[in-house]
């Protein structure tokens, strides 16, 4: 630590960091660990920006191909368990050829109670 802090410091603000490091011990350690507690409160309390709702199978009702300069992209619009429509996208060739009559998505509740659809990999549809 010392040899960072020499590294980065000019020797006047390092000498004075190691004076005052001296006349107070524990205030290296203090720091520490005030610093290990406010990251532990931020990651066990900091809000989640979505929920997973787990995997539906959806009938896929057209494909239209998005390709760019900037790369392979399709969007399919499907028609959900509920009877209800949806679009979703994948830039993965793999997950658009296997697409024929379904495709497997996630679904997710933003916290404004949005769902939200992803195209994944049928597999994560099959039954267990």
């Amino acid at each position: 630590m010392k040899f960072i802090l020499r590294k980065i410091l000019p020797e006047k603000h390092y000498i004075n960091f190691e004076i005052w490091l001296i006349e107070h011990p524990g205030a290296f350690h203090s720091a520490f660990w005030l610093t290990f507690a406010i990251l532990i409160f931020y990651f066990a309390f900091r809000p989640q920006p979505y929920v997973f709702r787990g995997y539906i199978r959806a009938e896929v009702m057209s494909i239209h191909d998005g390709t760019s300069d900037n790369g392979f992209s399709a969007i399919a619009r499907v028609k959900l368990p509920d009877g209800s429509f949806a679009l979703t996208s994948t830039r993965s060739i793999t997950l658009a050829s296997d697409a024929v009559e379904t495709v497997c998505l996630e679904t997710r509740e933003l916290q404004n109670g949005v769902q939200r659809y992803l195209w994944v990999a049928q597999i994560k549809c099959a039954p267990d």
